[in-house]
C-alpha cells in the first residue's frame, strides 16, 4: 500500500465509520508493519488531530473508548467453559450413588441422623451408646440423615441459637469425631437442612468435610442408591426431608417419592424428629418407608408447635445377600441383635 494514501483512509476509519481510536489503529497496520499497536496508536492520533474533520467545532471524539470485539467476548466465553469443566472436576456432590458391599452374609444399614450436636435438650448418652455400637458391630453400616449438629444461626432464624450449649466451631470438631470414631461404617452422607446454613451463611460443605474422612458418598440433600450386596442389588431412595409431608399421612412424602423415582426397595427420611416404618408393597415389589428419629428430645418449637418433643429412633434394615429380602427393625440393639445370628 502507498503510504501516502494512509491518512484519507484514516480519516474515513475515524470520522466516518466512526472507529475507536485503538479500532483504527489496529485497521492502519498494514500500512506500518514495523511499529508496535502503542507507536502507530500515537502516529494515527497526532496526525488526525491536525485535520479539519478534528478540529470541526461540536465534533465529539472519544480518544480512549473502549469497546470490546466479538472476539473478545467468545474468547471470554471459551475461558468460562473451561473454568466450568475445571470446577466441575473438582466437584463432589452427587445424587445418585452405585455401591457394592463384598459380603456373603446378612448386613444391615442403620439409618443414622438428626443429633442436632450442641443444642440443649438432646440426648448424648444415648448418642454415645448408639455411636458404640455402630462401630462395633460387624456387617452394620450408615446411612448418615442430616442434621449432625445443631448449628443455630441468628442469620437464619433470629431465635436458632437461644438453645446453643456449644459454639458453632465446637459443634464441628464434636461431629467430625464423632464421625472419626465410626469412620469405616459410613457409606452415604446425607445435608441436613440445618447443616445447609454452613452453605447458605459461607459457602461451606461441611458434608464434604465428613466424607473426607469416612470416604462416604457425598450425597448432597439426597438422591438413589444402588446397592449391591452379595448377588442382590437394592434400589434405596435417601433424603432428609421431601415434599409432599402431611400430618395425617406420615408416609405421603415417602410414596410421592417412589412415584417421581421409580420404584425403590427402601425410602428413607428425617427431620421430623419421630421414627417410623411402614412395610408394605408398592408398585408390585416389596417397599419399606422409614423416617429416622432424633436425639433431640427437648424440643422448644415443637412444644411451641403442638407439644413436640423429639423421638428416639435409629431404624436398621437387614439385606440379604442371596435372596431379595428386606427385614426392618426399629430399634438398634435388637436389630445388632439379630444380625448377629443371622451371620
Amino acid at each position: 500500500m502507498e503510504k501516502l494514501d494512509w491518512i484519507e483512509v484514516a480519516k474515513r476509519l475515524k470520522f466516518e465509520q466512526h472507529k475507536s481510536w485503538t479500532q483504527t489503529t489496529r485497521e492502519m497496520k498494514p500500512f506500518f508493519p514495523e511499529l508496535d499497536e502503542k507507536q502507530l496508536w500515537e502516529k494515527i492520533r497526532t496526525a488526525l488531530r491536525q485535520t479539519e474533520e478534528y478540529q470541526t467545532k461540536g465534533k465529539v471524539t472519544f480518544e480512549d473508548k473502549k469497546e470490546p470485539t466479538a472476539a473478545d467476548v467468545d474468547a471470554f466465553y471459551d475461558l468460562l467453559k473451561k473454568t466450568n469443566a475445571a470446577i466441575m472436576q473438582t466437584e463432589s456432590k452427587q445424587t445418585s450413588a452405585t455401591i457394592t458391599v463384598d459380603d456373603d452374609k446378612p448386613i444391615a444399614l442403620a439409618f443414622w441422623g438428626d443429633w442436632h450436636i450442641g443444642c440443649k435438650g438432646v440426648d448424648y448418652e444415648m448418642l454415645d451408646r448408639d455411636a458404640e455400637i455402630i462401630r462395633t458391630t460387624e456387617g452394620l453400616y450408615v446411612f448418615g440423615m442430616g442434621d449432625y449438629k445443631d448449628n443455630g444461626s441468628a442469620l437464619v432464624h433470629p431465635t436458632s441459637t437461644q438453645d446453643s450449649v456449644a459454639t458453632t466451631d465446637m459443634q464441628d470438631k464434636i461431629v467430625q469425631r464423632k464421625f472419626e470414631l465410626t469412620a469405616d461404617k459410613h457409606i452415604v452422607t446425607i445435608r441436613g437442612c440445618h447443616d445447609d446454613w454452613d452453605k447458605r451463611n459461607a459457602n461451606k460443605d461441611f458434608i464434604q468435610s465428613l466424607c473426607d474422612i469416612t470416604g462416604a458418598v457425598n450425597l448432597w440433600h439426597g438422591g438413589i442408591v444402588n446397592l449391591t450386596v452379595g448377588q442382590v442389588e437394592y434400589r434405596i431412595g435417601a433424603r432428609h426431608k421431601f415434599k409432599f409431608e402431611s400430618s395425617l399421612n406420615t408416609t405421603n412424602s415417602q410414596r410421592n417419592f417412589i412415584n417421581e423415582n421409580g420404584h425403590c426397595d427402601i425410602v428413607a427420611v428425617a427431620h421430623k424428629h419421630f421414627a417410623e416404618f411402614e412395610h408394605a408393597r408398592k408398585m408390585g415389589a416389596e417397599t419399606v418407608f422409614l423416617r429416622s428419629g432424633s436425639y433431640k428430645r427437648y424440643d422448644e418449637f415443637g412444644q411451641k408447635l403442638a407439644g413436640y418433643e423429639g423421638i428416639y429412633g435409629v431404624p436398621v434394615v437387614i439385606l440379604f445377600p442371596d435372596r431379595r429380602e428386606l427385614l426392618p427393625i426399629r430399634d438398634l440393639p435388637r436389630a445388632v441383635e439379630i444380625l448377629g445370628k443371622l451371620r
